[in-house]
C-alpha cells in the first residue's frame, strides 16, 4: 500500500518466505523474479533437488511467462511514480489498484487502438497507463 515494494520483497526473503517473494515479484516487481527464483532454487535444492530444477526462470524460459516483456516494461515506467500518494479524498478512485498486478491493470485499460503484441509498448500506451499509478 505504501509503495515500498522492494522493502516488502526483502522482508519476505529475510523471513524465509521465498515462494511468497517470488509470487510478489511476479506481480509487482518482474525485474526481480530471476533473482528470487535463484534464491528459491538454492533453498529448495536442500529439500528436493527435482522440485528445485522444475522452477522456471523467465530469463531462461520467457515463453512460459505470458506478457513478460510487457510486465518488465511497465514496471520500469511506473517505478518512479511509487511513493506519490493521492489525497485521501480520492481514495475511492484508487482503491482497486492495490489488488491488481501491473499487467492486469494494463490489460484492463480501455484503448481505442488494436491490442499490442507481447513485448510491444508505445509512448501513448505508457502515458495512459502511468496515469493509473
Amino acid at each position: 500500500m505504501s509503495g515500498k515494494l522492494e522493502d516488502c520483497l526483502q522482508l519476505l526473503v529475510e523471513s524465509n518466505r521465498i515462494p511468497e517473494a517470488a509470487l510478489m515479484a511476479r506481480s509487482y516487481l518482474p525485474s526481480k523474479v530471476s533473482e528470487i527464483v535463484a534464491l528459491w532454487r538454492k533453498d529448495l535444492n536442500k529439500i528436493n533437488p527435482k522440485a528445485a530444477e522444475s522452477l522456471a526462470d523467465p530469463e531462461e524460459y520467457p515463453n512460459l511467462f505470458e506478457d513478460w516483456q510487457i510486465a518488465v516494461a511497465v514496471e520500469s515506467r511506473v517505478s518512479g511514480m511509487r511513493g506519490n500518494y493521492p489525497p485521501a479524498a480520492e481514495y475511492l478512485q484508487h482503491a482497486d489498484r492495490s489488488v491488481a498486478s501491473l499487467v492486469e491493470s494494463f490489460r484492463n485499460m480501455q484503448m481505442n487502438e488494436e491490442p499490442l503484441e507481447n513485448g510491444g509498448l508505445d509512448h501513448e500506451v505508457c502515458v495512459c497507463f502511468c496515469q493509473l499509478y
